[in-house]
């Protein structure tokens, strides 16, 4: 133990070179780089539902496929809009934006770095506002291509019903003579009109909100030299661990005699006596 203390005082040239040194190339990143800016929304992701006040059970459709979110939180309509916005290339906004999906939650943090924080702030907010629309946009899609064929299915399902209720005679009153299969047909035909319309009601009925921000970026946004202070004490802390490491290779290296235990041990001659030099 006592050289492990003994051997960095003994060389602190080498142990105050090293820290001195870290110390000084961590100055100069902090000079030279120029600092960025992270800014972070919060969406939360809504689910599509029919009924949105009802509990929900084993079997409602509560649920988000996280991992398909976070691919259309990065799509090219995102990259695109937030490039616009931001004005960079959209290569350079696809390694800016980083959505993150914690786990257990319907819920997108969506980090944009930038060269200011203007710039971080409006890519992070465009970014989340854009991926709310271009949600919402693909839901209203789906339920347009729903809707065009529930309405194909009545105005067939209507002809028919038209159709055969010209085949029935004219007039009313009990003396006239209906066909019962066609009344059944008929009135099998009002019962699935009846349902379609109900079914096309409910899609109607849908609420399409894909979500909210729940946390826009706003300033001050974080910079990466805000921890300044704390990486030159890193830098500092290291450098005197690397030159403790270093002193004690360069004490193993050295073949110099430095004690009387040291020269017993080489020669394996005992010790007669000690001159000692005057300084």
């Amino acid at each position: 133990p006592a050289e492990l203390i003994r051997i960095p005082f003994r060389r602190w040239k080498i142990v105050l070179a090293t820290a001195t040194l870290l110390t000084l190339a961590v100055v100069g990143y902090l000079q030279l780089v120029a600092p960025t800016y992270t800014a972070t929304a919060v969406v939360v992701v809504r689910p599509v539902v029919t009924e949105p006040f009802t509990f929900p059970t084993g079997t409602a459709d509560r649920s988000v496929n996280m991992t398909a979110e976070n691919s259309v939180a990065q799509s090219n309509g995102v990259i695109t809009e937030v490039a616009r916005a931001t004005n960079r290339t959209p290569r350079r906004v696809r390694d800016s934006l980083v959505v993150e999906v914690p786990v257990g939650g319907q819920v997108l943090r969506i980090n944009y770095t930038g060269t200011t924080p203007r710039e971080a702030v409006v890519g992070a907010n465009t970014a989340a506002e854009t991926y709310l629309d271009v949600r919402q946009a693909s839901h209203e899609n789906q339920r347009t291509v729903a809707l065009k064929s529930y309405d194909s299915i009545i105005a067939t399902t209507t002809d028919q019903r038209v159709a055969l209720e010209k085949t029935l005679p004219a007039g009313g009153g009990t003396n006239v003579s209906r066909p019962a299969a066609t009344l059944d047909r008929i009135r099998v035909l009002n019962d699935q009109l009846s349902n379609l319309a109900d079914q096309r009601a409910r899609i109607v009925s849908v609420d399409l909100s894909p979500g909210t921000v729940a946390s826009p970026a706003t300033f001050p946004v974080p910079s990466s030299h805000d921890g300044a202070i704390t990486y030159l004490l890193a830098a500092a802390l290291s450098g005197v661990l690397l030159g403790a490491i270093l002193a004690f290779l360069r004490e193993l290296s050295d073949r110099r005699i430095r004690s009387v235990e040291q020269a017993a041990e080489v020669t394996g001659l005992p010790l007669l006596g000690t001159v000692r030099r005057r300084k």
